[in-house]
């Protein structure tokens, strides 16, 4: 419990470090680049931003852009790209195959919807 509340104190003052931070460079920033990047401006999402920054750190696990697919994909061609040159190519496609299952299993939790017991 200690362990928690002092890690919860540290993100605490660590966001008051970013937040300070952030609000001190933005204007200048997008001053900067507004020519080069007229879409991209972050004078009209800075309210946005703040809101973000107001997420308490232990719900950002939520916040997460990944894509599933890119991941399974990214583990398997890593993994069949090592494996290529040791075993034949049948043997491959099965390990592939059984590699993607697994991958997929790990990546489940995250495409669950959430149930009314975990919430």
């Amino acid at each position: 419990m200690l362990k928690h509340c002092l890690t919860a104190s540290r993100h605490k003052d660590l966001l008051a470090v970013i937040r300070s931070s952030v609000e001190a460079t933005m204007t200048p920033f997008a001053k900067k680049y507004a020519r080069k990047y007229e879409k991209d401006c972050l004078i009209k999402d800075r309210e946005a931003l703040r809101r973000l920054f107001g997420i308490p750190p232990d719900k950002w696990d939520h916040l997460r852009t990944t894509n599933p697919i890119e991941r399974i994909f990214s583990m398997v061609s890593h993994h069949a790209i090592r494996m290529k040159a040791a075993v034949s190519q049948d043997t491959a496609r099965l390990m592939v195959v059984k590699l993607a299952i697994a991958v997929e299993a790990l990546t489940a939790p995250y495409r669950t919807p959430p149930t009314s017991s975990r919430v």
